[in-house]
């Protein structure tokens, strides 16, 4: 699952693990508060969700009103004290995590799992982490035992005969590059490739939709990820 960081806590966790997404509250990251926004259940470990960590930005309220919020903190009066919550556990934060790790199986989590194999050679792996009937679903994907981006499908009616579907996309920060540096490859080579499997994957739905026929290889066109051998 996603993690986020309290404010001015983003030691936290490790910004470079794949399922990190930044810190919430003031001047936190949009992709935290986007993705938060549609959580199920919230596992707040060793935090108060003091209103710092809690702040709307970017015009979203995105702290998630229907969620079911365990909080886990060593200091019981903080506990259920800044937000409504379903469960408090009073205990150290890693003690209580460990224990709740050591009581999922092996498997937990398999079911939402499955694998994208291009014809690059790529393997990516998606990891299921919301489904909503008839609405969307929201997935991590990335190659295995690599970074993951979170990605976001939703449908919206538009009359009895027709739809809009949204694709959201947050990509993994590219880490090895300077922060005030990213925004270059990602608005000059990433967005427009993106943009262009995106337009592929669409496509390949309507004509299967319109015709019944399975879509062919690269039918779309060649994407430099994954229509070549970029295994290597």
């Amino acid at each position: 699952s996603p993690v986020c960081s309290g404010y001015q806590h983003n030691d936290s966790f490790p910004g470079s693990h794949p399922l990190a997404i930044g810190p919430l509250g003031y001047n936190g990251s949009k992709a935290a508060m986007e993705i938060i926004s549609k959580a199920d259940v919230v596992l707040a470990l060793g935090t108060r969700l003091n209103p710092f960590s809690t702040l709307p930005g970017y015009g979203i309220d995105y702290w998630p009103k229907e969620a079911s919020i365990i909080q886990v903190d060593i200091n019981s009066d903080r506990i259920g004290l800044a937000k409504n919550i379903s469960v408090g556990i009073c205990g150290d934060a890693k003690l209580v995590s460990k224990q709740i790790y050591n009581k999922l199986t092996s498997d937990a989590g398999d079911n939402a799992r499955d694998e994208i194999h291009y014809l690059s050679g790529w393997v990516f792996e998606r990891k299921f982490v919301r489904w909503i009937d008839k609405v969307g679903y929201d997935l991590f994907i990335g190659r295995k035992e690599g970074k993951s981006s979170f990605v976001s499908w939703r449908i919206k009616p538009i009359d009895n005969h027709s739809c809009s579907l949204s694709i959201s996309v947050y990509m993994y920060k590219l880490d090895f590059i300077p922060k005030v540096l990213r925004w270059i490859p990602n608005m000059l080579y990433v967005r427009p490739l993106l943009k262009n499997y995106l337009l592929s994957v669409t496509g390949g739905f309507k004509y299967y939709l319109q015709t019944g026929k399975s879509v062919s290889h690269n039918q779309f066109g060649i994407h430099p990820w994954f229509s070549i051998n970029n295994s290597q």
